[in-house]
């Protein structure tokens, strides 16, 4: 669940626990500076960063062990995952 200042909530309903791994915090964080810094509102940005984030970690899943998941994976799976939205 994402909380904003403003009081608003928006939950998320991707990601799975590979992502407490030393490193998928680091990944999340360049995602979030990224999205941020290319849209005009933070609160969507941030939303789409994380959702994509665990999009990536789920579409990583489906063909390999949930506790193997590396931080490198989720950079790797991340284009995957993007290319199948549209915006």
């Amino acid at each position: 669940m994402l909380a904003f200042p403003d009081g608003s909530l928006i939950v998320n309903p991707t990601g799975n626990a590979g992502l407490a791994k030393g490193g998928t915090g680091d990944t999340l964080t360049g995602m979030l500076l990224a999205f941020v810094s290319s849209e005009k509102d933070v609160k969507p940005a941030v939303a789409n960063a994380v959702y994509f984030h665990g999009a990536s970690a789920d579409l990583w899943e489906q063909t390999n062990a949930e506790r193997g998941l590396l931080a490198s994976d989720v950079s790797e799976h991340l284009p995957l995952v993007m290319k199948s939205f549209e915006y």
